[in-house]
């Protein structure tokens, strides 16, 4: 992936109330820290950016885990509030560790804040030299105290984190709080994100990822089968981003909201993946729960002629016919959805029991027709989806369900709002 440089504040639409934002340097977004406990040295370097830690002594333990993450995105933040190289961390750890969501893990804060002070902890980015972290006036001496209420963080890495710091939501943070590698993916993807345009999709392949978050003995394979649940943890944590996984890799974008879908994300005309010009009449529904006759796909954005600018506009246009939905039932195509299958959304007429229909393409053939029940779970109410399509369907049921509510009940009636408010699928296997 190709990361946008390094900037002051994250996406306008996609960044908290200031109240709630947590600043952190851009290179703790882009290169995971350690999981497991290290001793000596440690060392990563991907893209353009590196950090490194070194103990005291070849054997002496570095610092990691979740509680060494959280320690320094409440240092980062506190030190660009405050714009100053001397912080005061207070005289109680365990207020500090209720502030920063780990209450009850004051010997963990503390444990952790001792091995990182002891150590020499530097990055660097954009090819630019190595940057302490402390200033090194901090490091100790002798015997460590129970608490050190104070430290010094360096001029230089103060002024790039003033600079480029990038914000991140306190509440999705405490949400994720346990999970080290979810935190990893939560600030990549916030990084990420902060300089790409709203329509864009930044991609990274699983090489690239493992040598971002993942541990020289995993592979692609092993490192990508404990990456998904933390990007499935993300995903579920913030409603502003959508998140895609394949073979290829990791897939981001910000969620759907009051912009047009980008014209790529469409069909050409023609297209495996097109919808049909002319709806097809599907044969009468052989079951109860099958979906009514004469579904539509959703159809590209219709051009509309040019025309003379009527004399006195009125106060609120009606949507396009062509736009209106005036069927029971349309075809939500693959490309909308992320699926390899074609979604069948219905109207409902009154009926309690929301379904979903699923085909192998945009065309409604009885014989190779899925019902899904959505409520109270997720059923197969008739046809058959193998484990793997079933679960990919369910978690985008799940990421989908008050659109499909929405259009059972009969509150949607133009495509517009539809493609505005469709999310992708997330992860295979996503729940």
């Amino acid at each position: 992936m190709n990361h946008a440089p390094p900037v002051s504040s994250p996406d306008a639409e996609a960044a908290p109330p200031d109240d709630t934002v947590l600043w952190i340097h851009p290179v703790l977004c882009e290169l995971g820290l350690p999981i497991r406990t290290p001793r000596g040295h440690w060392h990563r370097d991907a893209g353009s950016a590196s950090l490194r830690m070194e103990a005291p002594s070849p054997d002496q333990p570095l610092p990691s885990g979740r509680m060494l993450r959280l320690n320094l995105i409440h240092i980062c933040d506190a030190a660009r509030r405050a714009n100053g190289v001397s912080l005061d961390l207070g005289a109680d750890a365990s207020a500090l560790a209720e502030r920063m969501g780990a209450a009850g893990k004051t010997a963990e804060l503390i444990d952790q804040m001792h091995r990182m002070m002891a150590s020499k902890i530097t990055v660097s980015w954009g090819g630019g030299p190595d940057v302490p972290v402390f200033d090194a006036r901090s490091r100790p001496r002798g015997d460590l105290p129970e608490w050190r209420p104070k430290i010094r963080l360096s001029a230089k890495f103060l002024a790039a984190l003033a600079s480029h710091a990038v914000g991140l939501d306190s509440r999705i943070v405490r949400t994720l709080g346990d999970s080290p590698m979810a935190l990893d993916a939560y600030a990549w993807i916030r990084q990420s994100l902060g300089g790409a345009a709203p329509d864009s999709m930044p991609t990274a392949g699983w090489d690239e990822l493992l040598a971002r978050f993942g541990s020289p003995s995993q592979n692609a394979a092993s490192f990508r089968a404990l990456f998904e649940p933390a990007l499935r943890m993300v995903f579920d944590a913030d409603p502003s981003i959508e998140i895609a996984v394949d073979d290829e890799g990791v897939s981001i974008r910000h969620a759907r909201g009051e912009a047009e879908p980008a014209p790529e994300e469409r069909p050409a005309a023609g297209s495996p993946e097109a919808p049909p010009s002319e709806p097809p009449a599907p044969p009468a529904p052989s079951a109860a729960a099958a979906p009514p006759p004469a579904p539509r796909a959703i159809p590209p954005a219709v051009a509309q002629p040019a025309a003379a600018p009527p004399a006195a506009a009125p106060a609120a246009a009606a949507p396009p016919a062509a736009d209106r939905i005036t069927e029971d039932s349309i075809c939500l195509p693959r490309d909308a959805t992320g699926l390899s299958q074609c979604l069948w959304l219905r109207r409902g007429h009154g009926a309690e029991q929301v379904l979903v229909g699923v085909t192998p393409g945009t065309r409604l053939d009885p014989e190779r027709l899925t019902i899904l029940a959505v409520e109270p779970m997720i059923l197969q109410v008739s046809g058959g989806l193998h484990q793997g399509d079933f679960d990919r369907v369910s978690a985008w049921i799940m990421a989908n369900r008050d659109l499909i509510d929405d259009f059972w009940d009969d509150r949607i009636s133009t495509f517009q709002e539809v493609r505005l408010r469709l999310r992708k699928a997330p992860a295979p296997g996503w729940r």
